[in-house]
């Protein structure tokens, strides 16, 4: 675990030439090592009694109330459960979108996420069970808190992740999701892949 932070640590220089200038700004000087800093990829609240029965009237009011009797709604739910995590208006964006997903069946191949943040899509992909391999793309200050929040929380075992440090690591035939930082985003050229 500490050599794939450590890798990731030295990545975030070489991925500043990649960044926009909103992402430049958006993570100078932002401890990326804490899963509850935003770094603008989302937020990861922590669970309290007055969250809860806020997040629900204000989701209430802002969705139709049928979402709230979907499957992915109680995936979402476990899964937010489990990680002490508020179901806030990025998670429900994501039971619209996992819903949508299975309306159509698309998490049975292989699926790559660009941009997630705190594993908001990638949480409910994974208790899908449906999908071959996950590639998930994004910066490397991202992809530690999307790390240390998989991990820590056990989402999903350790040994089925996978930091792509090279092309070679792509076929790595026992892990199941890949973290692959933004400038090395050519590595999937010949993969064929559902893009999120």
């Amino acid at each position: 675990m500490k050599n794939n932070i450590k890798f990731l640590i030295k990545k975030i220089q070489i991925s500043s030439k990649f960044k926009s200038e909103y992402w430049a700004k958006a993570t100078s000087n932002k401890n990326y090592l804490d899963i509850y800093n935003n770094l603008n990829s989302g937020d990861f609240r922590k669970r309290t009694f007055i969250r809860i029965i806020f997040y629900f009237i204000i989701n209430i009011f802002i969705f139709n109330y049928k979402i709230f009797l979907t499957s992915e709604y109680r995936i979402y739910s476990k899964i937010c459960k489990k990680m002490q995590k508020i179901i806030d208006f990025d998670v429900m964006r994501h039971v619209f979108t996992l819903n949508i997903l299975n309306k159509y069946n698309l998490i049975n191949k292989n699926i790559c996420i660009i941009g997630d943040g705190k594993i908001n899509c990638l949480s409910g992909i994974i208790q899908q069970n449906t999908y071959e391999k996950i590639y998930s793309i994004n910066l490397p200050e991202i992809i530690i808190q999307e790390y240390l929040i998989l991990t820590k929380f056990n989402i999903i075992k350790k040994n089925l992740i996978k930091i792509v440090k090279s092309s070679k690591d792509l076929n790595c035939q026992k892990s199941k999701i890949f973290f692959i930082t933004a400038d090395n985003l050519l590595f999937l050229k010949k993969k064929k892949l559902i893009y999120l």
